[in-house]
């Protein structure tokens, strides 16, 4: 339930945010079929807190949350919005996220957020899948 709830106020944190300069956010391209792996500067078992991953598509209005976990690193990750493990892996070890098998639906912007006594995020990543 916390861990809903922490998704929640994290996603409610992000939609403040009216504008995000795509023109500075790094890219990657990547062809269908393909891996990705996104960089995240929060270490798990850092500080404690929810890290969680979203994913903003070209399409939606509000980010989706991924996934989350809690912060000391020992427990699964809870995948959400109908992400799974198959699709979306967690790396425990550094909180990168990797996307195996990218399809077209894939395309986006990603990015991690980490919540202790406030919400941070990490820098974003354009994801275009071609």
């Amino acid at each position: 339930m916390a861990q809903i709830y922490t998704c929640g106020l994290m996603l409610y944190s992000i939609s403040v945010i009216s504008t995000v300069l795509l023109s500075q956010v790094p890219s990657l391209a990547v062809h269908p079929g393909g891996n990705v792996l996104l960089p995240c500067s929060f270490l798990p078992g850092s500080g404690g807190g929810y890290l969680s991953w979203y994913r903003l598509g070209p399409n939606e209005s509000v980010p989706l949350c991924i996934l989350s976990l809690y912060g000391d690193g020992k427990t699964e990750a809870v995948y959400r919005n109908g992400f799974t493990q198959d699709h979306i892996k967690l790396h425990k070890n550094n909180s990168k996220c990797e996307i195996i098998k990218v399809d077209l639906s894939d395309s986006g912007l990603y990015f991690c957020g980490k919540m202790e006594e406030y919400v941070k995020f990490d820098s974003a990543t354009l994801v275009k899948v071609q």
